[in-house]
């Protein structure tokens, strides 16, 4: 007696403290690292499941466990038969980009001898998309979630900060601070990307790279963010210059992460203005 099972999907969000929602793909194209519950709309009371992972609608060859996929809740071995497991949560694995393409979630339900079996195609995607803001001089919320429209249109004062000086003999016109944010989502791997700044008479220094994730850091123009990481947040000094309006421009290329995705489309330069610094001759003694 053959009965029949229909797969059920449900969807599972990742939602993070921050304004974005990062996804993960979907359950039937799975990020690398991503999760989600793969469930049966019904399913006959009393039987047993076992649960895999295949690479053909044969259902061989399986999956290798605990690298390719992991069950929530099964044992450390390839999984067997649960009585009434009707559900699994997958956990994909990092490798998933290199596993293949498609591949099968396989159930097979066991009552009193009697056996069902049916498949749920997957196909694995890998893919990042960046997004660049300018949350520079903000005037509500914080940096880490500021979608940009709050800080002056990106154009403000330049600032006095502590390198000022007013002193005649000691003038110093100071720094003014900059801040962008580099927002990642689909992917769930460790990322990089290439940041620049140029423009006519602009003077760096004093960049930092903080996150909401393990770490970010910068080596040259390359900066790179871990795994748990879903911005960078971007934080430099641009050197005042009285009289001169400052075109401060932001260029970010070449993002990826390890699992070998790459963005589609850099996104466009973040470009901050300057106004000019009034200049104040020195004093006639």
């Amino acid at each position: 007696m053959k009965r029949l099972f229909t797969l059920l999907i449900v969807t599972v969000c990742l939602t993070l403290s921050s304004a974005t929602v990062f996804g993960q793909g979907t359950k039937d194209a799975p990020q690398p690292g991503s999760k989600f519950t793969y469930g049966l709309s019904s399913a006959e009371s009393g039987a047993t499941f076992t649960w895999w992972v295949a690479s053909d609608v044969s259902g061989l060859p399986k999956l290798d466990y605990l690298t390719d996929y992991t069950i929530t809740g099964y044992p450390t071995i390839h999984p067997t038969s649960v009585l009434n497991k009707n559900d699994v949560e997958i956990t994909w694995g990092n490798n998933l980009a290199t596993v293949g393409s498609p591949l099968y979630v396989f159930v097979e339900a066991d009552l009193d001898g009697c056996k069902s079996i049916r498949y749920y195609t997957v196909t694995p995607t890998n893919s990042i998309d960046l997004a660049f803001v300018d949350v520079t001089g903000i005037i509500l919320g914080t940096p880490e979630t500021s979608d940009g429209s709050d800080n002056n249109s990106g154009t403000h004062c330049p600032d006095f900060d502590v390198t000022y000086s007013s002193d005649d003999a000691t003038y110093n016109s100071g720094k003014t601070e900059v801040q962008v944010r580099i927002d990642r989502s689909s992917s769930l791997a460790a990322w990089s990307f290439d940041f620049t700044v140029t423009g006519p008479s602009v003077v760096t220094s004093g960049f930092v790279y903080t996150t909401d994730g393990a770490s970010a850091s910068a080596t040259g123009t390359t900066v790179s963010a871990s795994a748990n990481a879903n911005y960078v947040l971007v934080t430099f000094n641009v050197d005042n210059v009285p009289g001169t309006a400052l075109s401060i421009t932001c260029t970010v290329t070449d993002g990826k992460d390890v699992n070998g995705a790459a963005d589609a489309t850099s996104p466009a330069p973040v470009v901050h203005i300057l106004k000019v610094m009034p200049v104040i001759g020195s004093f006639n003694l």
